[in-house]
């Protein structure tokens, strides 16, 4: 056991700061009174007789609240050398806690309606405040040796008591499968880790053989009695695909193949019938008949039971948007009461949690990552606090599976489990690791992001590429050897080396060509659309962000694909693209080589297009 143990993360290597969910309560209390000029926050309770008012910390939100009346606490610290007069020390600090960064708006008239509109001065200097206040707390940390050891024992208990699991599935020999396949090594040890862990990602390449690993997973789960039903979600695209490589791989297995032709409303019923009493290996499933199988009332009873539970607690404990979360609780038992009263009245429909699926493997994965995040950060780049019916729907699905699995059974597959937004993980894991987040109080978005990222503000430029914009984006990430081991618990790696076999680049170069006059002067048409859209002005069925950046580029690429009335420019890019092109199979044309030229917009039709 001593061989195997985890090696202790030194105080230097642990990022820590405010919002930190791990850290005690105490020591923002503590925080606080030092900011405030007391030595300890007995002397603080001392001078302004605070009695049991302490901060407060909820993990099932990841919502810090420190109490109100200190808030209103008149010293030059508070008001002066950490605050504005905007805002106070004590309010930046609670900010802060929850990831947000200070924003001041102040009421002006204009055209005689009062209009809150952005401070930036004020802003700025609020953010600079922000910024003092976290040097300040790592400062007064790693001043104090008790304080940082204690933080450094609870993070190693908390966090780095876990090693890496290699799985070995050399062993497996599996009985059924076409004897003229073999599967790879890192095939078989993917099989055994969905064999021997509760959920796994398979974030294999593309190529890579990740629907063999998941058929010969499902297959042996059923010869073992680990799953009873097994269920592929796949693409409407891959169905027949699917289909024809189960049957190659295991001649002799038990299909049934669901797919939009025979899920019509007409023979619904009868499939769903077929679904739960029939005796198969495996069902295949496309995606859109998939989400036509409701979850059960019954299942959203207890499912809002739980959010009620949860929002009754923090209403008990926390008085801080107390309204806005009386509101939900009334709004929950509303539901609740009325999916009740339907149960009273309950059909002969077949439900997703009546067929009993013990084991749920999803192809392509990554098409269900924009999961609904609540978050209390303010206008942050990258995070959005909207989902997709599409996603939310999988997720429930996926809970009912593990509620039939003690917790498992759940294996999802994709070659980019990560692309380019912080949430993906945090998605992934919230599907596979609820558990366990959970355990680490870090299933909330806002204490997960306060455990693994640090958030800045800059300035970017704008869309129409003349003006700068403040942006709060997370840019910068912490603890990284902690959430790679965390993840290393359900995630199964494989890359190929795609060297191998690839020529060298050769003279590969970048053409830029200046900005033209009528495209200047379209994008500062768009830099107003976009204030606009930013200060509400407008609905956004009729122009939103996103059609902005599309003409963007649609005016970047060609600005006739914008502009009816614009004629043929020999200064634009795509001229410049077409003689280069032109000059160089002139100079091949001995040779009839090939160009391939790849342009991902302005499909070809009538009017004019680049193609």
């Amino acid at each position: 056991l001593e061989k195997v143990l985890p090696i202790m993360t030194s105080s230097e290597d642990i990022y820590v700061t405010l919002g930190s969910p791990w850290v005690p309560t105490s020591y923002i209390d503590e925080f606080v009174a030092y900011i405030l000029g007391f030595y300890s926050f007995n002397a603080f309770n001392q001078r302004y007789k605070v009695g049991k008012r302490r901060t407060i910390y909820n993990s099932d939100y990841g919502l810090w609240e420190l109490p109100n009346d200190w808030k209103h606490i008149r010293t030059i610290a508070n008001d002066y050398t950490f605050g504005t007069n905007h805002i106070c020390a004590v309010k930046i600090i609670e900010h802060t806690l929850n990831s947000k960064v200070p924003t001041i708006h102040e009421t002006v008239k204009i055209n005689g309606k009062k209009t809150s509109i952005l401070n930036k001065n004020e802003t700025i200097l609020a953010r600079e405040k922000q910024l003092l206040l976290i040097e300040t707390f790592n400062k007064w940390i790693n001043n104090n040796p008790v304080y940082k050891n204690e933080l450094k024992r609870i993070y190693n208990e908390r966090y780095c008591s876990r090693i890496i699991r290699n799985y070995d599935g050399r062993f497996l020999t599996f009985p059924g499968m076409n004897e003229n396949v073999s599967l790879y090594d890192y095939q078989k040890n993917a099989v055994a880790r969905t064999l021997f862990s509760p959920n796994t990602l398979l974030a294999h390449d593309v190529g890579a053989g990740k629907t063999y690993v998941m058929i010969a997973s499902g297959m042996e789960k059923i010869r073992l009695g680990i799953s009873k039903k097994n269920m592929y979600v796949v693409p409407n695209n891959l169905v027949g695909q699917w289909e024809e490589i189960f049957k190659d791989l295991y001649k002799d297995a038990k299909i049934l193949v669901v797919n939009p032709k025979n899920f019509v409303p007409s023979k619904r019923v009868d499939m769903l019938k077929e679904m739960k009493d029939g005796d198969y290996d495996a069902i295949i499933i496309a995606y859109s008949s998939f989400s036509m199988i409701p979850l059960s009332k019954r299942y959203y009873v207890e499912k809002l039971e739980k959010e009620l539970k949860k929002v009754a607690n923090r209403l008990k404990t926390m008085k801080t948007n107390a309204k806005n979360y009386t509101k939900k609780y009334h709004k929950l038992i509303e539901e609740r009461d009325k999916l009740k009263q339907q149960l009273e009245n309950i059909d002969s429909v077949i439900y997703f949690d009546d067929l009993k699926v013990t084991g749920l493997y999803v192809d392509e994965a990554h098409n269900f990552k924009n999961l609904t995040i609540e978050t209390s950060n303010n206008n942050v780049a990258g995070v959005s606090s909207s989902g997709s019916n599409k996603c939310e729907d999988m997720l429930d699905k996926v809970r009912s599976v593990q509620k039939n699995s003690s917790g498992g059974g759940v294996v999802f597959a994709t070659g980019t489990p990560i692309t380019n937004s912080l949430t993906d993980i945090y998605a992934m894991q919230r599907y596979l690791q609820n558990g366990e987040l959970t355990f680490l109080n870090l299933q909330s978005f806002d204490s997960w992001v306060g455990m693994f990222a640090e958030k800045k503000v800059s300035f970017e430029i704008d869309v129409d590429t003349n003006n700068y914009r403040m942006v709060s984006r997370y840019s910068k990430f912490h603890n990284m050897k902690e959430l790679s081991i965390i993840l290393s618990a359900i995630t199964d790696f494989y890359q190929i080396d795609k060297s191998i076999d690839l020529p060298d680049v050769d003279n590969y170069f970048d053409e830029v060509i200046p900005k033209t006059k009528k495209l200047d002067d379209y994008l500062k048409q768009i830099s107003v659309r976009a204030d606009t859209i930013r200060n509400k002005k407008i609905s956004r069925k009729l122009d939103n962000m996103l059609k902005v950046t599309t003409d963007g580029r649609k005016a970047a690429l060609d600005i006739r694909l914008v502009d009816n009335t614009a004629l043929f420019d020999t200064t634009s890019k795509v001229y410049q693209c077409a003689e280069n092109v032109y000059n160089l199979y002139k100079k091949t044309e001995a040779t009839k080589s090939t160009q391939l030229i790849f342009c991902d917009s302005s499909t070809p039709k009538k009017e004019f297009n680049i193609y």
